[in-house]
């Protein structure tokens, strides 16, 4: 936690539980596409390389441009799931440098702030 961060403008919020419910909502996606990967790759992308009838590398072409767009899917929600802005101060939940520099995807407080994970209001940290 660092003991120099501010409140970015229009923070904290006034409705900080309707943020947590939206990132609550978020935070099962990353994990479902990670179960249905697998699932995913039988259904839909190696049946549409065989729909093609091609044989050799281009037989793995369009399962391997699937499963690609898949990936990117899943990167972009679980980067938008990371990028979550704490309710107290606006500053990352997760993050706390630049990049993925100080980012801890299991933090149970603001790594800024200190804020626990689903609070809204309470006590400021002492430190």
């Amino acid at each position: 936690m660092n003991g120099d961060w501010e409140f970015r403008p229009g923070y904290p919020l006034a409705d900080c539980a309707a943020a947590w419910k939206k990132h609550r909502n978020l935070r099962g996606v990353p994990i479902a596409f990670l179960v249905g990967w697998a699932p995913f790759a039988l259904f839909v992308a190696f049946p549409v390389g065989s729909i093609f009838h091609q044989h050799g590398l281009k037989a793995l072409l369009a399962p391997g441009i699937l499963m690609l767009l898949y990936f990117f899917c899943f990167a972009a929600i679980d980067g938008k799931r990371l990028s979550f802005l704490c309710p107290r101060c606006g500053s990352k939940f997760y993050r706390n440098g630049p990049g993925i520099f100080g980012l801890n995807r299991f933090a149970r407080k603001c790594r800024n702030c200190g804020l626990r994970k689903w609070q809204c209001d309470g006590p400021m940290p002492v430190e």
